[in-house]
């Protein structure tokens, strides 16, 4: 897990860093915020290791309510939410524009459906769970 936290870390800042100083003197240059703003949903790296590990613990009920919730069912109010709210700030600051706000909400809205679905896993976890809830964390 801490693996995944800190390699995810270095391939963000090398795919940020290729994506800041390539693509824009490319032609996929209008796709360079894009990039950036999605890699980032690497950083920590282990928001679907809750759903790994109910796998593990054979609670494939759990499992598969994370799978069709805020994976599938939320899939079209995250966006929708964060876009608005995004565009709104957009507006209000010129040098970036309302659909330079709404990409930024496309970003955001895909960072907080794999943060939900870490949160809802971590509450999911049943009793029998707590030692591989400590067992995840922990720093070997």
């Amino acid at each position: 897990m801490w693996w995944q936290a800190l390699s995810g870390a270095v391939q963000v800042a090398i795919v940020v860093a290729l994506a800041g100083t390539m693509m824009p003197r490319s032609v996929f240059a209008i796709y360079t915020w894009s990039v950036i703003i999605h890699t980032f949903i690497q950083i920590p790296g282990f928001y679907q290791v809750m759903r790994h590990a109910l796998t593990g613990l054979q609670r494939f009920d759990y499992a598969q309510i994370l799978d069709l919730g805020p994976g599938a069912s939320l899939s079209h109010a995250h966006p929708a939410i964060f876009v608005t709210i995004m565009v709104v700030w957009g507006r209000s600051h010129p040098i970036f524009g309302p659909s330079m706000g709404g990409l930024f909400g496309m970003g955001l809205a895909a960072y907080a459906a794999e943060a939900l679905t870490f949160v809802i896993g971590h509450l999911a976890l049943p009793p029998s769970g707590l030692m591989a809830r400590r067992f995840i964390f922990l720093a070997i």
